[in-house]
């Protein structure tokens, strides 16, 4: 099983790991071999792949549940309460961080948060919690996807 802060860097922007999904990027934010639709916007992948770094270098072990609680926290979605579920919708959802407006990762995103939060619970700093939640989002936004190719993920 891969974690989908595996190894970044390590291939450069050619491959990125998304839950047990190893995808591989084409043209930047597009999963092509795994589901052939563009994920993030260009301004998102950018940002989000500098966190990644930035959380992975910060945190040292690439296995670390800190990891995802940094990218979280640098990206709104984590404060001393824990997750902030509302605040991880609207930014998934509403804003352009992923997909285009009303395709089908804009009509899925809230309730795969919520099916994901479930398992969640709090996401106490550091906890696998935060870890899970991240996996199984992924999971569900590859495999809703429409082109969706488990052979190739």
């Amino acid at each position: 099983m891969f974690d989908y802060l595996d190894d970044i860097g390590t291939h450069g922007d050619d491959w990125f790991y998304y839950g047990v999904l190893q995808v591989k990027v084409v043209r930047g934010p597009s999963f092509s071999d795994c589901c052939d639709d563009r994920i993030y916007t260009e301004e998102a992948h950018s940002a989000v792949h500098g966190l990644y770094v930035k959380c992975k270098e910060e945190n040292g072990d690439e296995a670390s549940s800190c990891i995802h609680t940094c990218v979280f926290r640098n990206l709104g979605f984590y404060s001393d309460n824990g997750i902030d579920y509302t605040a991880m919708k609207q930014m998934l959802g509403p804003s352009s961080m992923i997909g285009e407006p009303n395709d089908w990762k804009k009509t899925g995103i809230e309730k795969w948060i919520d099916e994901c939060s479930r398992a969640a619970q709090g996401g106490q700093e550091c906890s696998q919690d935060v870890k899970d939640l991240t996996q199984c989002f992924w999971m569900k936004v590859f495999t809703n996807c429409p082109s969706y190719n488990a052979a190739n993920c």
